[in-house]
C-alpha cells in the first residue's frame, strides 16, 4: 500500500495518476476499448509535465511520416487548433517551430525526391518526456521506483547494422512481447539483465514514425549527456 501511494518519479505522496504514454499522443476522444496505463504521481511531477507532453506530441506528430496516418494527423490537427485558441501557448509553439525545418528526402538510390518538414534536433524538454515514460513503465513493472543512482539514457533507434550485430538483444526484446495500447500510436518492447534486473532496455515507437532506444543504468557507468 505504501508503494501505491508513492509517486513513481520522486517518491513523494501520490495524489493523482500519470498516463503512459502521455494522453497528448492519442487522438481525442480516445476510442472505446483503449485502456491507458497509469502510475501514481504527486501533483508537482504530474502538473509540471503537461507542457512537456504537449511539446513532445507536437514534435512527433509534425513530421510528414506521422501525418501519413490518421492517428498522427489527428494529433497534429488537435494540437494546432488548441494553439490557435490559446494565445498563451505562443512561447511553447515558438520552441516547437524552431525544431522543424525543410529537409531533403532521398530515394534508396540517393536521389533527392523532394523536401518535407523534419526535426533538426531534440531538446532537453523532449528528452525529459522519454525519460519519464521509461521511469513510469519501470515503476509499473517493478512496483518500485528506479534507483536514485540510476539514469535513463535515450537515443534514436539504432541502425539496421546495430540490430544485425545484436541478434540476442533483438530476440530478448521480441521474446517479452509488445505492449500496444492503440495501433498507430505507441508500441513498446523491453528487456532486462538477468544479473542486474534494474539495468533495462526499452524500445519505443511513436505514431509509427519515430523510434527510440532507452537504457536504465547506474550513473557511474553511463554519461547521459553523451546521448540524444
Amino acid at each position: 500500500m505504501a508503494r501505491k501511494r508513492a509517486c513513481a518519479y520522486c517518491g513523494a505522496e501520490a495524489t493523482t495518476r500519470d498516463h503512459l504514454p502521455p494522453r497528448a499522443l492519442f487522438p481525442q476522444p480516445i476510442p472505446n476499448g483503449v485502456e491507458l496505463v497509469t502510475v501514481p504521481s504527486c501533483a508537482r511531477c504530474n502538473g509540471s509535465a503537461s507542457d512537456d507532453d504537449k511539446y513532445f506530441a507536437a514534435i512527433l506528430s509534425s513530421s510528414s511520416r506521422a501525418q501519413e496516418r490518421t492517428e498522427g494527423l489527428s494529433v497534429w490537427n488537435r494540437l494546432l487548433t488548441g494553439a490557435r485558441q490559446h494565445p498563451e501557448e505562443k512561447g511553447l509553439w515558438r520552441g516547437i517551430l524552431r525544431n522543424i525545418r525543410p529537409s531533403e528526402v532521398y530515394s534508396p538510390g540517393g536521389i533527392i525526391v523532394g523536401v518535407l518538414p523534419a526535426h533538426t534536433g531534440y531538446s532537453e524538454r523532449f528528452r525529459r518526456v522519454l525519460q519519464r515514460i521509461v521511469r513510469g513503465f519501470f515503476f509499473k513493472l517493478r512496483r518500485r521506483r528506479l534507483p536514485d543512482d540510476f539514469v535513463v539514457v535515450v537515443n534514436e533507434s539504432p541502425s539496421e547494422v546495430f540490430w544485425n550485430e545484436n541478434h540476442d538483444l533483438a530476440a530478448d526484446l521480441a521474446r517479452n512481447g509488445c505492449f500496444c495500447p492503440m495501433k498507430g500510436v505507441f508500441r513498446l518492447w523491453s528487456t532486462a539483465e538477468a544479473e542486474r534486473p534494474d539495468v533495462t532496455l526499452w524500445y519505443m515507437e511513436f505514431l509509427e514514425s519515430k523510434a527510440f532506444l532507452c537504457l536504465t543504468a547506474p550513473r557511474d557507468e553511463w554519461d547521459e549527456a553523451l546521448y540524444l
